[in-house]
């Protein structure tokens, strides 16, 4: 088996239990609210203040995305798994 393929499949899990984590989803939920709070409240002239928050949002979004990449990939790593586990079944007979 590819390890390559294995080590996706691992990091999927990691990926899932994270995702279904309480604590880490209301902390994602609850930094995402507040950087849009504080960029609501921001004037159209504290520029800096705006670029730093903008980025952390972007950063926290980035992130968000990261996680279902690898959720994503850990699914069709675990198909490939199946698929050659049933092809190798097969060739053993």
């Amino acid at each position: 088996m590819n390890q390559e393929i294995l080590d996706a499949a691992k990091a999927g899990e990691h990926a899932k239990a994270l995702k279904e984590n309480p604590l880490f989803a209301g902390l994602l939920v609850g930094e995402k609210a507040r950087l849009f709070q504080e960029f609501s409240r921001s004037k159209w002239w504290q520029r800096r203040l705006r670029q730093a928050v903008w980025e952390q949002i972007q950063a926290v979004n980035a992130l968000e995305s990261k996680l279902q990449s690898l959720l994503f990939h850990g699914e069709m790593a675990k198909e490939e798994i199946k698929k050659r586990q049933a092809l190798d079944k097969r060739k053993s007979y």
